[in-house]
């Protein structure tokens, strides 16, 4: 409340593109509860509702920032590691519409369950940006919030929520057994940093976006940016390929914004190799730490660099 009033002013749903509550994200889903296969934990996705905009906002705004998270669902999805391996039989998990299709799997965006509008009976700070109109993305967990100790009177649901959030049961030890199969909680639960890993690049990659906290700034230079996407669990193995993708860059060109093929990219992997392209894939041919660097150029041949350093095989 006091951020808002002492530093948003007047018309704050004009400049504050998104609100992203990233506290409850990664407690539970996408494990399966107490490592029983028969019951993975689903996320809700509680977005604004774009018939109750908040003071100020506006429906159109809020239902293009609706249908971007879902989109951004599915371009994160695209890129997770689909196993979960202490859990028997290596479920797939993160299996988006688009992968599910070409694969003939089931789709596992289904999981991940949007819900419409505040909760009544559980809030957060979210709740202040929602009432003056700007949009906001809050995940949690299916066992948390309004689920939690089976107000809907669901048999499937567990008290957890209740008995974990915010209490001092809310530790290492609890959640770790909360999803995972060792119930002693002194294992690391790969289901738990799965959905960390899952929690981070949700948030970042939506906040990333050209028309959120990514947005480039009205100057003649470009600006570079490239994330490294792999299929394979930590640490990275020498020789095997790695896609290097600078989508995200982007520069102006006659006051608007440009990227993809309007803008040059040169690589330079640290390894005495080098590659051009917006996309390129290269594999580390030994064990060691590599400084792989993007240089960006624009319409107007000012450039652009980033620097990225990756571990193999360590």
């Amino acid at each position: 409340k006091a951020f808002i009033r002492d530093n948003l002013g007047p018309f704050a749903n004009e400049h504050v593109r998104g609100y992203f509550n990233l506290d409850p994200c990664a407690g539970a889903y996408p494990a399966y509860y107490r490592g029983n296969p028969a019951y993975q934990v689903k996320m809700v996705m509680q977005l604004s509702d774009p018939q109750k905009p908040g003071l100020g906002g506006s429906p159109q705004v809020t239902e293009a920032f609706n249908k971007q998270a879902r989109q951004i669902l599915g371009d994160v999805m695209n890129h997770l590691d689909d196993t979960l391996t202490d859990v028997p039989g290596a479920p797939e998990i993160f299996v988006s519409d688009e992968e599910a299709k070409k694969e003939g799997t089931t789709s596992q965006e289904s999981m991940v369950v949007p819900a419409l509008g505040g909760l009544a009976a559980f809030s957060s700070d979210y709740a202040n940006f929602e009432a003056i109109g700007v949009p906001i993305m809050n995940l949690f967990p299916d066992m948390f919030g309004p689920h939690a100790g089976g107000v809907t009177k669901d048999p499937g649901w567990h008290p957890d929520g209740v008995v974990l959030l915010h209490t001092p049961n809310d530790n290492l030890r609890n959640l770790n057994a909360l999803t995972g199969p060792d119930q002693s909680g002194l294992t690391a639960s790969e289901g738990w940093y799965k959905g960390l890993e899952f929690c981070a690049h949700m948030h970042s990659w939506f906040m990333l976006q050209q028309n959120m906290g990514g947005a480039v700034p009205v100057t003649a230079d470009p600006v570079a940016y490239f994330e490294v996407l792999h299929d394979q669990p930590a640490p990275l193995q020498p020789k095997k390929t790695l896609t290097f993708d600078a989508t995200g860059s982007r520069a102006f060109d006659g006051g608007r914004v440009v990227g993809g093929n309007a803008l040059r990219y040169e690589w330079n992997f640290g390894d005495g190799t080098h590659a051009s392209g917006l996309e390129v894939k290269h594999a580390f041919a030994k064990n060691g730490g590599y400084v792989v660097t993007l240089t960006v150029s624009g319409p107007n041949g000012r450039t652009d660099t980033m620097t990225v350093d990756v571990n193999v095989g360590k």
